[in-house]
């Protein structure tokens, strides 16, 4: 007599994927500790090689004097010389003086701009410690409003005093966390294609 009931068919389940790669990593453990380790080092020694500065800066902004009668086309024009007071020898050597700089330090870390539509006078400077940065911007900050003092045509208006801005560029804790990304990274990486090649031998080379 012949059973009705369908007869089991047996397929073999796919294999998780992420299960060769945990067992590759077992394998392979050496190798991938070692990477890291490696990776993560030289990541960690350059990350606290990079020097850290900080940037301090102020805002001026420009009126016309009471007395005068210039008008705002003219305004603006007589507004961009300011930026080069900023620059100037004497703003530059006093900022060195007060922060115990050299000249050159300062005006490579120096930056001045008036802002678009604006009369706003931006200027910061950018140091390797935040007192050096504040004392520099506050130095071409005085130098700035006593050349406004004999400017007949403009008011020199403080919108923003001198103050530190932090540290520039990326964090240290972002340095590491990405140095910290890319050594795994790499470390799975190197797992997987050592084993690879190991099984690789094993099957031009059975034993």
């Amino acid at each position: 007599m012949t059973d009705p009931r369908p007869s089991a068919t047996v397929t073999a389940e796919p294999e998780d994927g992420l299960r060769p790669a945990v067992q590759a990593l077992r394998r392979q453990w050496i190798a991938a500790v070692a990477t890291f380790l490696l990776i993560a080092g030289l990541g960690m020694l350059y990350v606290l090689r990079i020097p850290t500065e900080y940037q301090a800066g102020a805002v001026v902004s420009f009126m016309p004097r009471v007395a005068s009668t210039v008008g705002g086309e003219v305004t603006s024009l007589l507004v961009e010389r300011y930026p080069e007071v900023v620059a100037s020898e004497n703003s530059i050597d006093a900022a060195a003086a007060a922060a115990g700089v050299d000249p050159a330090a300062v005006s490579a870390g120096l930056q001045a701009g008036i802002q678009p539509e604006t009369l706003n006078l931006v200027f910061s400077t950018t140091l390797p410690t935040n007192d050096q940065a504040v004392a520099a911007t506050q130095a071409i900050y005085d130098n700035l409003l006593q050349v406004n003092r004999t400017d007949p045509d403009l008011r020199a208006v403080p919108v923003s005093e001198p103050l530190g801005w932090g540290p520039t560029g990326a964090s240290t804790t972002l340095w590491t966390a990405a140095v910290m990304i890319a050594a795994v990274t790499l470390a799975f990486t190197v797992a997987l294609v050592a084993d690879g090649l190991r099984r690789r031998n094993v099957t031009q080379n059975p034993s």
